[in-house]
């Protein structure tokens, strides 16, 4: 806890005394692999307070601790404030999360899902034509059945090759393209069944 204290204090040091430097470099990452370029103001025990540059007028924020992996400042400098506790959740180790940030950072840059959405449209205007409004639920229960199995992780998709049978890495990256594939089946589904509810009944009304 001493040595955390320390490398808090330091990190601080550097925002107080290198202002301009770090004010459109800072980093936050957060434990879902999403990274924001940041200016942090302050860093409690709780939170952190910060501003995105050329964002909201330059409006201070605040985040939750418990959501951060790590802070990185504009030197390269990275204090990770995650720490694993079982009693709060957070059974990974700070190595094992590491990789399950890679493998959540892959996965949202290239994995994509678009047969997700094709399922999603066909469910959709089938459900409808099918069983008219009660065809509502086809798209859900299409997607659920399509999202079972784990996508399968494609060599030229990982950004560090020794990861790719690390099962933590797999985990990350598995949750966000799940995530996706919902999503976008979901959306699919929804929109196509509404298209089509609306073009059918526009026709009828017509003949």
């Amino acid at each position: 806890m001493k040595t955390f204290k320390i490398s808090i204090f330091a990190f601080l040091f550097g925002f107080l005394f290198f202002p301009f430097a770090s004010f459109s470099q800072d980093t936050i990452l957060l434990l879902n692999g999403e990274k924001y370029a940041v200016k942090i103001i302050k860093i409690s025990n709780d939170s952190l307070t910060f501003v995105s540059p050329g964002k909201d007028g330059g409006k201070e924020r605040q985040i939750e601790k418990i959501d951060v992996f790590s802070l990185i400042s504009a030197n390269g400098n990275e204090i990770v404030t995650y720490r694993q506790d079982t009693n709060a959740g957070n059974n990974f180790s700070v190595e094992q999360m590491r990789n399950y940030i890679y493998g959540e950072q892959d996965a949202r840059r290239n994995y994509h899902a678009p047969m997700m959405t094709v399922m999603g449209v066909i469910s959709g205007v089938g459900g409808f034509v099918g069983l008219g409004f009660y065809g509502l639920m086809v798209p859900p229960l299409t997607t659920a059945l399509f999202s079972i199995k784990s996508p399968r992780i494609k060599t030229k998709c990982v950004s560090k090759p020794e990861l790719i049978k690390n099962d933590y890495y797999m985990t990350g990256y598995q949750s966000v393209a799940i995530r996706k594939k919902v999503k976008n089946g979901l959306i699919g589904g929804i929109v196509s069944f509404a298209v089509s509810a609306v073009a059918i009944t526009i026709y009828n009304n017509n003949k």
